[in-house]
């Protein structure tokens, strides 16, 4: 076994030795794998919860884990924990902790319900084939209106089952756990996700006439745990990349995010160049609305003479206030919503290599605008030899290359998140330790 299949078989003695009453939901079918980019799901009493989040740290601690990520919506807490070897490798798990069955925080299935309902399989407990089908496919219907074909065929195959078909009256009434029930057979089209979202919502409703304490704190705990917590504590990653041309920057850039993309929200990745763009390059003010130059021009990146002191300053501060807005309110809003966002250069180049954008050499402003600007979660300072640099690239001359190397690899001994990583040695090699850097306990 590798280490993410111990922490997942110890995790799963400790319950038992400990006598922590629980279930498994979905993701433990290849117990004790865990498919890559996938989670484990697992219901336990409310009583039970800290005791269950004690045994998953002690089982991680074990087996060198450091739980990179813990958030709480609702009903469900969610871990991510991360270890690399150097023979293993790169190692995942995340597990969502329930302790409830809930749509939008509204319970519609207790957890003293559905653990009475448990059975052994194998040295897990999990739920009657029937019943597993049901709260799968449910969540799915209140989520997104629709079930999905792996789920619609399970509780086909278990449509019978009395005990599931009485929950699914309980949940959504007579009507509706029969209009339910009539689509899935496969001879009929699937449920519609516009009734799907009906047949959800007036279950809610139902739930709310029921128990409207219970439903409205749920409905307040899920809202405040999924629209406001993520702006005080962001769950996705904000990276930059940081190096003079020729650096290899960007060629690790695209490496890691092949690698890491499965830990994040599908469609929830981004590359971005330099900044955020809430305003207009300066010179595309003057020019119609488009920049003056030209990508040959790129090539020579000091090209253009610096402006003097006044010129320099308003340059400066017009691009920081792109830095300082372009934060909240196109990075913040994306990264509450679990997207991992990488930029390609950042402000910090203003203050390194001040010349790329007119700005003079030595000008106070951009060190200290810098410090009033948001940190990334990493920064990833990308340096080699000077000599390695200028075969790649020989767009800067060999004394501001050697300038830049030494510039950049003082800035990184001073940023409180940055590492600086040696790409000389080759790209497998950068891109574990770009990735460690991510994922691994900035305190070890």
């Amino acid at each position: 076994m590798n280490a993410a299949e111990r922490l997942f078989a110890g995790f799963v003695e400790r319950l038992q030795a400990r006598g922590c009453g629980h279930v498994f939901l979905r993701g433990y079918q290849a117990f004790p794998s865990v498919p890559e980019g996938s989670d484990v799901d697992m219901l336990v009493a409310p009583a039970q919860r800290k005791r269950a989040e004690t045994l998953l740290r002690e089982s991680a601690s074990a087996e060198g884990f450091h739980i990179w990520q813990r958030f709480r919506s609702g009903f469900i807490t969610r871990f991510f924990a991360y270890r690399f070897d150097e023979a293993e490798g790169h190692q995942f798990f995340d597990l969502d902790l329930h302790t409830c069955e809930a749509s939008f925080g509204i319970p519609y299935l207790s957890a003293e319900r559905l653990l009475q309902e448990a059975i052994a399989d194998e040295g897990l407990r999990r739920l009657p084939p029937g019943l597993e089908a049901l709260v799968n496919g449910l969540g799915h219907l209140f989520m997104g209106g629709s079930l999905p074909e792996k789920y619609r065929a399970a509780w086909n195959a278990q449509a019978d089952d009395p005990k599931a078909r009485a929950v699914l009256m309980q949940v959504l009434g007579e009507r509706d756990a029969r209009r339910l029930l009539d689509s899935l057979d496969p001879t009929v089209p699937a449920l519609p996700r516009a009734e799907g979202l009906a047949i959800g919502k007036r279950a809610r409703r139902r739930l709310l006439g029921r128990h409207p304490l219970r439903a409205c704190l749920g409905f307040l705990c899920f809202g405040f745990g999924e629209r406001c917590a993520p702006w005080f504590s962001p769950r996705g990653r904000f990276l930059i990349f940081a190096g003079t041309d020729g650096s290899g920057k960007t060629t690790l850039l695209r490496e890691v995010l092949l690698r890491i993309a499965p830990r994040f929200r599908e469609g929830a990745v981004e590359e971005h160049h330099l900044r955020p763009g809430i305003i207009p390059q300066l010179s595309a003010l003057f020019h119609g609305g488009k920049p003056a130059y030209t990508l040959e021009d790129m090539a020579d990146p000091h090209r253009s003479p610096p402006s003097g002191f006044i010129g320099s300053s308003l340059r400066t501060l017009y691009y920081w206030f792109d830095y300082f807005l372009g934060y909240p309110l196109k990075i913040l809003p994306r990264r509450r919503r679990n997207a991992l966002i990488v930029y390609d250069r950042w402000f910090y180049d203003h203050v390194v290599d001040p010349r790329r954008f007119r700005i003079a050499a030595g000008h106070p402003l951009p060190g200290f605008l810098q410090r009033f600007l948001a940190l990334p979660d990493r920064l990833l300072v990308c340096s080699a030899p000077p000599e390695l640099i200028l075969e790649r690239k020989q767009e800067l001359t060999a004394d501001e290359v050697e300038r830049q190397v030494q510039q950049f690899q003082a800035f990184a001994a001073r940023h409180p998140r940055a590492t600086l990583i040696d790409t000389s040695h080759t790209i497998q090699q950068c891109v574990d330790r770009i990735i460690r850097s991510i994922f691994e306990d900035p305190r070890a």
